[in-house]
Order: C-alpha cells, then sequence, then structure tokens
C-alpha cells in the first residue's frame, strides 16, 4: 500500500506540519518545533469514493471521460488520553524549552548577571576578611596583652612577671617586655640580698641586725622574703626594746642616818657593812663594788639627789677600783666608767642633830664600748 501525505497539528505549541504514512495506522511523530512526541491516527483513502467536483464535461473523440480522484478525506487526529498531571509536565516542558536561536542571547544574559552580582560579593567579602583579621589577629590580642601587663605591674612579684612573659613570649610590647624582665632580674638580687641580710643577723648584736632587715626591706619592698624580714625584724625590734630596757641602769641608795651612826642602809647592788663584835653592823654609808661587764660601758645620764636634812655638804662620789673618784656634780651627764673596771657609790652623811632620809638615784646607760 503506497503512503499518503497529511497535515497534522502539534497539541503542544499548534504547530502545523505534513506526515509520511500508510493510511488508516497510528503514527508517532516528532514535532519539527518543540521537539515533542506527538501519536495521530493515519486517515483512511477510499479510492472508489468520488465527489462531483471530478467530473468534468470533456471532447475527447466525441465521448464523454470521467476522471477518477481519489477522495480526500479530512485527517483524524486520535490522541492518546493523558492525566491532568502529565498534560502539566509536557506544557512545562515546553515552557521551559528556549529556541535554539535565543539560547545563546540566554546564556549570556545569566552570565552577565551572575558577574555582576559575584564581583560585590567578592567586595564585601574582602572587607569582612579584612576586618576579621584586625580584630582576631591584631586589636584583641593587643588589649590582651595590655591587660595581661597591667595585671603583672599591679602584682609586682615574680610570679605575676614570669607568668606574663610566658604567656606572651612572641606578641609583648618591647617596653613591657623590658619591665618584666627587671622584675625578673630584681628577683635574683632580692634572693642574694636576702642571703646575705640573714647571713648577718645575730643576737649578739641587735643593732646591726635591725639596720640589715631594715635595709633590705628598703630595697625590696615586694621581694619574695618580705613577709619573713619583716617577722625577723618584728623579732629584733622586741629583742632590742628588751635590751634597750636592760641596759638602763639605776643604782639606787637610801639610808637613815644623823652623820654619827646609821639606823638603816640600803642599796639595790648591795651595801658595804660588816658585823661587829657586839652583833650590830657596820655601815661604811657605801655601795658594794658595781662591775661593767668587759666590752660595755656605763654611761652617766643623770642623777637625783634628795634629803631631809636642812643641808649636805658632801655630795655622793664615784669611786672606781683604781682609787681614782668624782663627785657627781663634777661628773655630770656623758661621764663614762670602761667595760672590765668596778666603781661603788660612797655617800659620805652630814651631821645632824636628828635622823633624816638620805636617797640617791644615779641613772646609767649600758653602751657598747
Amino acid at each position: 500500500m503506497d503512503n499518503i501525505q497529511f497535515e497534522v497539528t502539534c497539541p503542544y505549541c499548534g504547530q502545523v506540519f505534513l506526515v509520511s504514512s500508510q493510511a488508516g495506522i497510528q503514527v508517532q511523530c516528532l514535532c519539527p518545533n518543540c521537539q515533542q512526541d506527538v501519536i495521530v491516527d493515519a486517515p483512511i483513502v477510499d479510492n472508489s469514493a468520488l465527489l462531483e467536483s471530478d467530473f468534468e464535461d470533456s471532447q475527447t473523440n466525441g465521448y464523454q471521460s470521467v476522471t477518477n480522484y481519489p477522495q480526500q478525506v479530512p485527517p483524524e487526529t486520535n490522541y492518546y488520553q493523558t492525566s491532568g498531571a502529565q498534560q502539566n509536565n509536557n506544557h512545562q516542558q515546553f515552557a521551559g524549552t528556549v529556541p535554539p536561536q535565543d539560547s545563546l542571547v540566554y546564556d549570556e544574559e545569566q552570565s552577565s548577571k551572575a558577574k555582576k552580582l559575584i564581583i560585590p560579593l567578592l567586595i564585601i567579602a574582602l572587607l569582612l576578611g579584612g576586618v576579621a583579621y584586625w580584630f582576631f589577629g591584631i586589636y584583641a590580642p593587643k588589649q590582651q596583652e595590655l591587660a595581661d601587663y597591667n595585671t603583672a605591674k599591679t602584682k609586682g612579684d615574680i610570679y605575676a612577671a614570669r607568668e606574663f612573659l610566658s604567656k606572651h613570649q612572641t606578641d609583648a610590647l618591647p617596653d613591657h617586655r623590658t619591665s618584666m624582665e627587671s622584675i625578673v632580674e630584681a628577683f635574683v638580687n632580692d634572693s642574694i640580698a636576702w642571703q646575705s641580710t640573714k647571713a648577718g643577723l645575730s643576737e649578739d648584736n641587735l643593732k646591726k641586725s635591725v639596720s640589715l632587715l631594715e635595709t633590705y626591706l628598703q630595697d625590696y619592698p615586694k621581694g619574695l622574703h618580705r613577709n619573713e624580714a619583716s617577722s625577723e625584724l618584728n623579732k629584733y625590734n622586741s629583742l632590742v626594746a628588751a635590751d634597750e630596757e636592760a641596759r638602763n641602769k639605776v643604782v639606787e641608795i637610801e639610808m637613815v642616818t644623823d652623820g654619827y651612826s646609821m639606823r638603816s642602809y640600803y642599796c639595790n647592788y648591795g651595801s658595804h657593812q660588816t658585823s661587829n663584835g657586839n652583833g650590830g653592823t657596820t655601815y661604811y654609808a657605801e655601795s658594794q663594788y658595781i662591775s661593767v661587764p668587759v666590752g660595755r660601758a656605763w654611761r652617766m645620764v643623770t642623777y637625783d639627789w634628795n634629803y631631809t636634812t636642812s643641808r649636805m655638804y658632801y655630795p655622793p662620789e664615784i669611786v672606781l677600783d683604781n682609787g681614782s673618784r668624782i663627785n657627781i656634780n663634777e661628773a655630770g651627764s656623758g661621764y663614762v666608767i670602761p667595760g672590765g673596771r668596778s666603781f661603788k657609790i660612797h655617800t659620805k652623811p652630814m651631821y645632824a642633830s636628828d635622823y633624816y632620809t638620805y636617797k640617791l638615784k644615779i641613772y646609767f646607760h649600758e653602751d657598747d664600748a
């Protein structure tokens, strides 16, 4: 059977195109415009059917001839019935299809839009990256270094300085590093000074010990050993106070006499007296000898002398063990009895008609020789 040609209208885009196939069969063809598959039934052609228009009067050898033409039957298009979802899908495929001649223009427009969008985004990204680097890489570390330095400087001790130098080995400012290294160096000097101070402490020389401790605390007010030094200084100051109290010497004499006889005689260092044969006591109106320690000296400070009689011609005397003597008025403040010597206080009484009380206090200070 010969092929016939018939027109097909695309149900998707409306394009009309010719299809060639055998008559009366189902044909699957491709729309040349939208490239969609179209399924139709080829029309059936009846060759025996004639139309009136096919007959014409003609003179051919005196006979009327009839020409037979095939009947033109309008093509019947039979479509497969599809669901609504399939139809929507087909329409979407067609709607998203860009004609080949417009594809390059469309791609160029999209590329141009993308380039215009990418450049501002790159600029924003670079700005944000720069800000982040400045804040986290420069500003924040500097602020942290400054805060740590101020903390260490406020504490001012070796532990804070070492912690700062350990934490900021690479990013410490030169001035800050020098300041903290000075504290560490001072710690070394502090340790040496403290060892030297401790070696010089002695209860045999309290003033020197106090001076050493005061010097250390003055030179290293925040030194590592400041607490121990303060404790030692308090201890030695207490010893100095006790020693100072002990160095204040007082020779005290009190007697009751009329100048001829002695009713009583008292001296805090002992009085010079003997027992007589009658069972009584002979007083010599003087103290026993008082010894001044070797390496020390007794310096006279002042005296207090009073009596209840009307007059007294004989002032008390300081008599040394070598026989030399001096009255307290002549000796006065500053008279020194050297260490290793002994002395006594002689109190010659004044004769009176009645007994009177005689009191004497001589104040000395025991100095280092």
